[in-house]
């Protein structure tokens, strides 16, 4: 768009836009996606750290099998707390989009492309793992698919 069409307000009944390209709208549903599956992660971390069961879940359920499964643990530590920080740094690149600079905003959308990925691929993976050879958890597949519908969104953003 040329300086003289900006200076006119010829362009002024399109929809803002934020700096970055992404009107602010356009990311209201990533980032309600992406506080539900921090806030399942973050249950399913706590629930892994705590050793206890899951609400609505018996023993023998398929949540209790796929939280017990040689898959639930990498180097010890709950998948979902990597889950946590992936979900929690690309919802901090959402917010970051519409920052005041050039590289608040440019360190946002890295942050949200990276997170985007990682969310995607992991989800993937972790869904087609439960399918194939765990068993289907709910909150995991809360979890994973707000996570990946968020990280599309973004992606295509």
């Amino acid at each position: 768009m040329s300086r003289a069409l900006k200076k006119s307000g010829a362009y002024s009944k399109s929809k803002p836009e934020t700096a970055s390209g992404i009107r602010p709208g356009m990311l209201i549903v990533p980032r309600l996606l992406l506080f539900v599956a921090l806030g399942v992660s973050a249950y399913l971390a706590w629930v892994s750290f705590s050793h206890g069961a899951l609400a609505g879940c018996g023993p023998e359920s398929d949540c209790d099998r796929v939280l017990q499964s040689r898959w639930s643990r990498w180097f010890g530590v709950p998948v979902s707390f990597f889950a946590v920080l992936v979900d929690a740094l690309t919802l901090w690149g959402t917010f970051s989009l519409g920052g005041a600079s050039e590289v608040a905003r440019a360190r946002g959308g890295y942050a949200a492309t990276l997170g985007s990925m990682l969310i995607l691929g992991a989800g993937l993976w972790f869904v087609a793992l439960q399918v194939a050879a765990v068993g289907i958890c709910p909150y995991c597949m809360t979890a994973h698919g707000a996570g990946m519908i968020a990280a599309i969104v973004l992606l295509f953003a």
